[in-house]
């Protein structure tokens, strides 16, 4: 017999208000900060007809937006490193030199490559999108590369290690609430992304010669070896976002630290002044020369202000909901769905969902496992539902333009969310291991059935004898 499920109405009209202010947002180009603060009006009312007094409400708004601070002092870092890097010469130097040694028909590959390492060792993507994407956007721009396609490499390379990195707070916020090993998950998790990593090197294999990278413009060239000394040193802003992660420092703390360096070098060996060095952390660096500004200018605190503000509203309402457990009714729904759909396919769907919703991985992988914990402990078991999570909804949170899984790291390289559609690794993981999962069961049913076939046979066989 079918669950019957009964959803409070108030929540359900909340959402729908919520969800048409986001979508209608999302085509129209306006801010998506304004169906925030809709979203968190309409959650924050459901709250007070449920019998809640303003006083809670605003208590648990204030939880969730000091969380949030968390994530936001680290994007404002990110920008203040992408700013610090620029001014320093550390982006032009890759550049300089980038460019005559990445060989030229493979540079989305590359790139590809080269951030999948980079988001090993941070466990960030906003990390990546930050550090090497900046650069990689940046050769691509210089090379009359398409720096969609490029930010779509990076977002890719950025998510392998967001999921599949020891030091990712995706990774150990999975195994927090499915009370797993993050090292026995990255097990099983590397051996089901084997088949998707090829074909996604297949195809920026293929997007790679088909978009090779071009040379430099001679006068840019000139340009940057007139208005930046390059030495080695130069490399150390990188080196250190690189290799400290791989001693478990925090990124906030190696974040701050790659900053201070580069801001030494910005005046020790590119002669910039102090007061125009603060003003481009803050604002963004902006040289003087038009062509040179067309490559290099961005960055700065304000360069990661509305992503951060999307952040911390997403985070107080999505406390608001946790707390009122408004969504009671959803995981009786969920429930439900798992047995007729299949687990694997509701985590997916879910995970998308709330992602969209809430525009968070964390608050999507926090909801699964609030909805979804008791289907898995009836059926499958905490394992599964730590891998089923990572091969899903870690992944699919950048399904939704608007959501800061995906919005942070297009702020940071300057691109628009028409990227997602060369971001390969993030719809090729999960889509594959739904399939797979699929073929499975249905290879096990055949499996089954023809063990019941033949033991009747042979029974049959005995009985006639």
């Amino acid at each position: 017999m079918a669950a019957r499920i009964k959803t409070n109405k108030d929540v359900l009209i909340a959402s729908a208000v919520f969800i048409s202010v986001m979508m209608t947002c999302a085509l129209t180009g306006i801010s998506l900060v304004l169906p925030l603060i809709a979203g968190f009006f309409c959650y924050s009312a459901v709250a007070l007809k449920m019998g809640f007094g303003v006083k809670s409400v605003a208590k648990m708004a204030g939880k969730g937006f000091q969380e949030s601070m968390l994530v936001v002092i680290t994007l404002l870092l990110i920008g203040m490193i992408s700013a610090a890097w620029r001014v320093s010469g550390t982006i032009a130097m890759f550049v300089h030199y980038g460019i005559a040694l990445i060989t030229p028909n493979m540079f989305l590959l590359i790139a590809f490559l080269l951030c999948c390492v980079f988001a090993y060792a941070m466990g960030s993507c906003f990390g990546v999108a930050g550090t090497i994407g900046i650069i990689l956007v940046t050769i691509a721009k210089a090379g009359d590369v398409s720096i969609v396609m490029t930010a779509g490499a990076v977002l890719s390379g950025g998510y392998f290690g967001d999921r599949f990195s020891p030091v990712s707070s995706s990774a150990n916020l999975t195994a927090f609430i499915t009370n797993t090993e993050v090292y026995e998950n990255m097990k099983k998790m590397a051996r089901t992304m084997i088949v998707p990593m090829m074909i996604t090197i297949g195809l920026y294999a293929v997007l790679s010669v088909r978009n090779p990278l071009g040379s430099v413009d001679p006068e840019i060239d000139r340009l940057m070896v007139e208005n930046f000394r390059f030495t080695p040193l130069l490399l150390v802003p990188v080196l250190v976002m690189i290799v400290l992660p791989l001693f478990k420092v925090k990124v906030r703390v190696v974040a701050i630290i790659s900053t201070v360096i580069a801001v030494i070098l910005a005046v020790t060996v590119q002669g910039a002044q102090i007061t125009d060095l603060l003003r481009a952390l803050v604002l963004g660096y902006s040289p003087d020369s038009e062509a040179l500004a067309a490559i290099f200018a961005g960055g700065g605190v304000v360069s990661m202000a509305k992503v951060s503000a999307m952040i911390a509203i997403s985070c107080a309402y999505s406390e608001i909901i946790k707390q009122t457990h408004m969504f009671r009714d959803v995981v009786r729904l969920a429930a439900a769905g798992c047995e007729k759909f299949g687990r694997a396919e509701m985590t997916l769907l879910t995970g998308t969902l709330f992602s969209g919703m809430f525009c968070s991985q964390s608050v999507a992988i926090l909801m699964n496992g609030m909805i979804l914990k008791s289907a898995y402990r009836r059926k499958g078991g905490m394992e599964e539902m730590a891998i089923d999570i990572e091969n899903t909804t870690v992944l699919s949170a950048t399904w939704a333009p608007w959501s800061s899984a995906c919005m942070a790291a297009f702020s940071v390289l300057g691109t628009g969310s028409a990227a997602l559609a060369f971001s390969f690794f993030v719809y090729v993981l999960p889509i594959y291991y739904i399939l797979s999962h699929r073929f499975e069961g249905k290879a096990s049913l055949w499996y089954n059935a023809r063990g019941k076939i033949f033991g009747k046979l042979r029974l049959h066989e005995g009985a006639a004898a």
